[in-house]
């Protein structure tokens, strides 16, 4: 979840006059429903390793290895001035790609997260046993939706992608920008 995470931080940017010129994305290896597992074991646990058919959980370390392609090329920007001219210095390496399976459930969570957010700020303080008695009710919620809503959400998620083909591609884009996911520049770098 760092779509709508990443909309926060350019409008915190936008307000304060400040200028995005680029953002790169590394995500978790595994699949959507692999790091729904492997995420909150790692978080609670402590442990990071594959298990029961699970992948490792986190970014890989060839993925980590391959991002060094950002530093050249943001060195490379920064030795010749690009960057004053307010365009991205990681374009077409691959630094965003955004799965558009996700950009709904994403759009969703962040609301149910503000929501949920506010109301427990505003009936608990910080480390009373009510706020606790909050969290949980809000854990309970959040399973009682994973199992009941989240399917058919994909259901009508995947109807909505087909349908709505061009402006999925439109919205997919704007959400990559301003690095995007184009690879041009790859032999590069």
């Amino acid at each position: 979840m760092w779509i709508m995470a990443q909309e926060k931080v350019k409008m915190l940017l936008n307000a304060i006059g400040a200028r995005l010129i680029d953002n790169i994305v590394l995500v978790d290896q595994g699949s959507s429903l692999a790091t729904f597992i492997t995420t909150p074991r790692w978080m609670l646990t402590g442990k990071k390793e594959a298990f029961w058919g699970f992948p490792k959980a986190g970014i890989s370390e060839e993925e980590i290895e391959r991002a060094s392609r950002f530093a050249q090329a943001i060195h490379q920007g920064l030795q010749n001035d690009e960057e004053k001219r307010f365009k991205p210095l990681c374009e077409g390496l691959g630094a965003v790609k955004v799965d558009e399976k996700l950009i709904r459930s994403e759009k969703i969570g962040t609301r149910s997260f503000t929501i949920w957010g506010k109301l427990i700020r505003a009936f608990s303080k910080q480390g009373e046993m009510k706020r606790h008695a909050f969290i949980w009710l809000y854990t309970l919620f959040l399973v009682a939706i994973i199992i009941t809503v989240v399917p058919l959400n994909m259901l009508i998620q995947t109807l909505y992608r087909k349908i709505n083909k061009t402006a999925v591609e439109k919205e997919k884009a704007f959400y990559e920008l301003p690095s995007g996911a184009n690879t041009d520049k790859l032999k590069e770098f």
